[in-house]
Order: structure tokens, then C-alpha cells, then sequence
């Protein structure tokens, strides 16, 4: 791994059909946030696996990857408009944008008034939509929405809106 953080393994046009493991030890200026490593190449960004001080990837692709960390936040965006006053509600789904740029998202959970709720997730498209059925409450709703992404950073939003 060059100072810069810039690693190749060859030969680059090798296409794998099963990851093997790159492993090294981790360079001093990255020992801090080793637990949010990641190895990104032009297409694909790995999270490392940590050992002592060794960060272990499991790669498909060979060439060109910079080492980084990732230490930004899930982005974490309404979609469906929270009504705030009671009665102008007629909405049947609550719908988020969750976003990760660095290592991705890992999981997300989404309660109303604290009981948990299966919402389903587009990863294509970065949408989390709940849709209304007979147990979702009417009247006031407290929403609580966790994400989090493949090495630990967490958003939460914190809403009320009437149903």
C-alpha cells in the first residue's frame, strides 16, 4: 500500500468468480477509524474486516483501489409529505430516501409510536416505503427511522405527523 493509500493487485483484467481475501496491516494514519475502512475501486467499495491491527477485504475484482474511511452519516430524507395538522392526511404509505455514499447501507429499522414495522427497501433506487394496512394507527403517529451503514455510522429521524 503506497502513503497515499493507493493499493494494485494484479493481474488487473482477472475477473474472480469467488472473492478472495486481500489482507494487510493497517497503515498508521488510518489506525484510529479502522473500524471504518473501506477499499473502493471504480465500481465497488469494500468494508474491511478488522483483526488486531490487519484489515482483511474480500474482493471480486483485481486492479487499481484506494484506501479510505468512511465516517459520514446515512442520509436520510422524507419523501412522503408528514402531515402536521389533523384531518388533511389521505396519504396510504410513508416513503424515505436513505443514502450512503461510503460503505453502503447495512440495515435500517422504522417504528411507529415505538413498535417496530416492516418497511420494504429499493436499493436501486434508495426508497424505503412502508405501506399503511389495518394495524397502522390513525391520529397522531410517532415516527422513529434507524440507519445505519456496513462499518457502524448512524442517521435517526424523529418525526410526528396525523393520520
Amino acid at each position: 500500500i503506497e502513503s497515499s493509500g493507493k493499493l494494485i493487485i494484479l493481474p488487473s483484467d482477472a475477473q474472480l468468480r469467488i472473492p478472495i481475501s486481500v489482507g494487510f496491516k493497517v497503515p498508521k494514519k488510518y489506525l484510529a477509524q479502522k473500524k471504518q475502512l473501506v477499499l473502493k475501486n471504480d465500481k465497488l467499495t469494500y468494508v474491511a474486516t478488522i483483526k488486531n491491527d490487519s484489515a482483511y477485504f474480500a474482493v471480486k475484482q483485481l486492479g487499481w483501489f484506494q484506501l479510505s474511511t468512511d465516517t459520514s452519516n446515512p442520509i436520510v430524507r422524507v419523501v412522503s409529505p408528514l402531515y402536521k395538522a389533523k384531518g388533511l392526511s389521505n396519504i396510504n404509505a410513508l416513503s424515505f430516501n436513505i443514502i450512503d455514499r461510503g460503505s453502503g447501507i447495512a440495515k435500517y429499522k422504522l417504528f411507529l409510536n415505538h413498535k417496530w414495522v416492516l418497511a420494504e427497501y429499493d436499493a436501486k433506487n434508495d426508497l424505503l416505503t412502508y405501506s399503511f394496512d389495518e394495524e397502522t394507527p390513525f391520529g397522531s403517529i410517532q415516527i422513529k427511522l434507524e440507519v445505519e451503514d456496513k462499518v457502524g455510522n448512524q442517521t435517526i429521524l424523529e418525526d410526528i405527523f396525523y393520520r
